[in-house]
């Protein structure tokens, strides 16, 4: 990455600057007072699910500030992929539990309509407290003499 040294904005070697075409040599940055500096480098552990990724625009330093996702947003992240692996579960194997189906893999694999009878509970089980660790949201009811919101009145 490269910046002016007077102004610590970031340039584009690529493009002209100053009185230059092109930076496309040291001894052009140097004449232009460009130098070059280290890419911001992410967190060892870093990932887009863990971290916000900012820029800060065209000033330095730094360009780029990685900052870690508060605990309760990387429960809620962990939760919802939970959450979605159960409701993917069930998708896919529901085409099982079709009585005709269920009864041959009773009769055929009774071990295997266990165990599948066993983790399909356990998704239902963690979609049941999904919903209750986050209930939807509902907005409040308008009070008496107040139009609802978003719904078109005569006055409007």
């Amino acid at each position: 990455m490269f910046i002016d040294q007077e102004t610590l904005f970031w340039v584009n070697t690529e493009a002209p600057y100053k009185d230059f075409s092109k930076l496309d040599t040291p001894e052009i940055r140097q004449r232009a007072g460009v130098i070059e500096i280290a890419d911001p480098v992410p967190p060892e552990d870093y990932s887009d699910e863990t971290y916000y990724r900012t820029e800060t625009g065209d000033r330095m330093p730094p360009y780029v500030v990685y900052t870690k996702k508060s605990a309760e947003q990387l429960e809620r992240l962990q939760d919802s992929k939970n959450l979605q692996a159960a409701k993917n579960h069930l998708s896919e194997t529901d085409y099982l539990f079709n009585v005709d189906r269920h009864a041959k893999l009773l009769v055929d694999e009774p071990q295997r309509a266990a165990d599948l009878a066993n983790s399909r509970e356990l998704a239902r089980e963690v979609i049941r407290q999904y919903k209750v660790k986050y209930p939807p949201v509902v907005a409040p009811a308008p009070t008496e003499g107040e139009p609802d919101a978003g719904i078109p009145t005569n006055n409007q």
